[in-house]
């Protein structure tokens, strides 16, 4: 191995030319990877996972336990390479979320699921909806919330309006975007037509509910009519019994119900006295019946399962979720300019409010905190660089080595599909003192070498003093390179979700010092075999700096040598003081972040009407804006539609805007 790297420094100080074209190459493709990289909050750190949901309105938590979940855990539990199966079940919804090995393909999963899923369409009821798996979402999925508000006094017709336009309207048109993996509203009223039978009519008549059942059904069934054809043209028939909302009342009201059924119906009930009875009846129906002659037809709204508030007023909410390795700038910056062009469409005394939740800005803030501390270290580096090395060439050499190394590891990085995230800048930003070491380390020998060249009789040449001087120093470097290395070993073998997240940071440290590595055996000598010649020749001077340190440093050590049990009693104490304070140090998984929102939770009693649930989120919204900490505030109650959680509507979420975002 020694052979090889001397090799590859002898050469690097031949070949010097290439070896710094090949370097600035680097830097651009380190660069044009970093300005494409996609940006997120943290790295991936869920296992593949597939949610199954399946709506049973109208039923009880018990009976979609028992009726639902559980014949679906029964079914999805013998699934290949799944790790953990999980379920929840409320009110008119069963959500069961199946984990697998990390090393499946999330569509892997997919489809393995969906062939279980055919297996158990015989055990459910035939009432309730087909279990739907859940979009692929990112583990922070939400990439934007909004709220949708109105002035209208009108309340509740405003809420529709503003539900029709975000399901209609706002939904395919963000989910348009790339990388928007969900749409999710809640809030609002959705529009429906209700056919109301009453009893007396229907006797009156001798109509039985089966056949108002199957009226209401076959009118919305349609079959193609074909064409007609004339001399010389064909002409589709175009079927224009369509249900439209708007005139769905009238156009169901005298929709006519099919004679035939009630006494095909009576003909196979049983003998006796009720057939006699529903032959007579039916002999009485007259001879066009609607459904508006049985049935009241009136406009309503789905029973709602959640609703919403923004600032302390009803709204409906809005939340976009993202594709796993979606750029969350990038995408969050097309969501938002589809959401203005969507402004000028919608309803009458209607806005969309400023965002409650932008993960963008989180991004932004993080990048930028630890792009800031990258500078800082940075120009520390440089000012200790500049201030010990005496001459501006031995401290240009040293510090290429940090543009290098962090652009060469970040390449890397993002060409094996990582992104840009805060685990994977933090690696960089601790690396940033560490990748000038072995730089230094080989400058300080070359010249040195090179000082004492000039001294001899017979001074060798100079690209054969900086080809001995680095291959001197050679071990040293990569020794203490492997070193570093295995320190961070343990971190990758972290498992779970604390290997997921910590993991990019140690492979972003280690390939930093890896590539500082590189560099001291390549560019290094190769820049002072181009530059430190000429300088060799000069008499050497220190800086102020060197001197007085050197000076206190000579003090010190006279009198350390002269008390070794002094010195090692004062070590001791420092060492114990340090193990009994150790306890006592905080401690957190990750690093406190500026937010500017807060979530927080609140969870009333089982059993509360979703009405006295958004009464509660009403007065404690009130409280958190009378703190005048929050700008803005949203509560969301239940759950809204398509929503992974599963949460009843005693369940109640808070989003907190702050006026001040880096304050405690």
């Amino acid at each position: 191995m020694g052979a090889f790297f001397d090799g590859l420094i002898s050469w690097s100080i031949h070949n010097r030319v290439v070896v710094l074209l090949g370097a600035a190459a680097l830097v651009a493709a380190g660069v044009w990877s970093a300005m494409h990289a996609s940006l997120d909050v943290l790295p991936d750190f869920t296992p593949p996972f597939v949610v199954v949901q399946t709506e049973a309105t109208g039923m009880a938590t018990l009976d979609v336990e028992q009726l639902v979940t559980r014949p679906l855990e029964q079914v999805l539990l013998g699934t290949p390479q799944t790790t953990a199966v999980r379920s929840t079940s409320t009110p008119g919804l069963s959500v069961v979320s199946l984990f697998f090995d990390e090393r499946v393909d999330a569509y892997r999963a997919r489809q393995l699921v969906t062939e279980r899923l055919q297996l158990a369409q015989t055990r459910l009821p035939q009432t309730i909806g087909a279990p739907q798996l859940m979009p692929i979402v990112a583990p922070i999925g939400a990439l934007l919330r909004v709220c949708l508000t109105s002035n209208d006094p009108n309340q509740d017709q405003a809420l529709r309006d503003l539900r029709t336009f975000a399901d209609w309207t706002m939904r395919p048109r963000l989910l348009a975007v790339p990388g928007v993996a969900q749409v999710m509203s809640l809030g609002g009223f959705v529009e429906r037509v209700e056919v109301r039978p009453d009893p007396t009519r229907l006797r009156q008549r001798g109509v039985l509910i089966v056949d108002l059942v199957n009226a209401v059904r076959s009118s919305q069934s349609l079959t193609g009519a074909g064409f007609t054809e004339t001399a010389s043209a064909r002409l589709d028939v175009q079927n224009d019994a369509r249900l439209r909302l708007e005139d769905a009342v009238g156009t169901l009201t005298n929709t006519a119900i099919p004679s035939t059924s009630a006494t095909a119906s009576a003909s196979a009930w049983s003998e006796g006295r009720s057939r006699i009875v529903a032959t007579r009846t039916a002999s009485r129906r007259p001879a066009r019946v609607t459904i508006g002659d049985v049935a009241d037809v009136v406009p309503g709204v789905e029973p709602p399962v959640g609703a919403a508030l923004y600032d302390g007023r009803p709204a409906v909410f809005v939340q976009v979720n993202k594709l796993p390795g979606a750029d969350t700038v990038a995408v969050t910056r097309q969501v938002e300019h589809a959401i203005e062009d969507l402004k000028g469409y919608l309803p009458s005394g209607s806005r969309i409010e400023p965002p409650v939740f932008r993960q963008a800005t989180f991004v932004e803030t993080s990048v930028r905190s630890v792009g800031r501390a990258m500078l800082i270290g940075s120009i520390l580096v440089i000012l200790i660089l500049v201030s010990f090395l005496r001459y501006g060439r031995l401290a240009v050499i040293s510090l290429t080595a940090i543009p290098l190394s962090i652009l060469t590891a970040g390449a890397v990085l993002i060409a094996f599909g990582a992104s840009i995230n805060g685990m994977t800048l933090g690696g960089l930003a601790i690396a940033v003192g560490e990748v000038v070491d072995d730089a230094i380390v080989d400058v300080e020998n070359v010249w040195r070498r090179l000082r004492e060249n000039t001294t001899r009789r017979d001074p060798l040449p100079a690209l054969d003093v900086v080809r001995a001087a680095s291959r001197e120093i050679r071990g040293s470097v990569v020794y203490a390179t492997v070193i570093v290395a295995i320190v961070l070993i343990p971190v990758l073998l972290l498992g779970g979700i604390a290997g997921r997240i910590f993991a990019p940071l140690a492979h972003a440290y280690i390939l930093a010092i890896s590539a500082s590595l590189l560099v001291a055996l390549t560019v290094t000598p190769a820049l002072c075999a181009w530059l430190l010649p000429p300088l060799a020749t000069r008499e050497p001077r220190l800086s102020r700096l060197s001197v007085w340190m050197l000076d206190r440093y000579r003090r010190l050590l006279i009198r350390v040598v002269d008390r070794p049990r002094l010195v090692f009693a004062v070590i001791g104490i420092l060492a114990a003081l340090a193990i009994v304070a150790l306890p006592f140090i905080g401690g957190r998984f990750l690093p406190e972040f500026h937010e500017t929102s807060l979530v927080g939770h609140l969870v009333a009693v089982p059993g509360i009407s979703l009405a006295e649930s958004t009464r509660l989120a009403a007065a404690v919204d009130g409280q958190l804006r009378a703190s005048g900490v929050a700008s803005h505030t949203h509560a969301s109650i239940g759950r809204a539609d398509l929503s992974e959680d599963a949460a009843p509507v005693n369940s109640i979420e808070f989003n907190v805007v702050l006026k001040n975002p880096t304050g405690e």
